[in-house]
């Protein structure tokens, strides 16, 4: 998965506070989304390869 810096700081913050609660709490974040059109058309193009390899 491709994601920025504030996406990973975000995980980075949700993984820190689920070691501190505990495995009886869920942690939930949101991944912003900045990503400019030329990226999405990369990711997709990416996509559609890999899903023509899996056949």
């Amino acid at each position: 998965m491709k994601i920025g810096t504030s996406a990973a700081a975000n995980l980075l913050a949700a993984k820190q506070i689920g070691k501190e609660k505990g495995a009886n709490f869920n942690v939930v974040t949101v991944f912003p989304d900045a990503g400019s059109i030329e990226e999405w058309s990369d990711v997709k193009s990416l996509q559609k390869i890999k899903r023509k390899s899996n056949k």
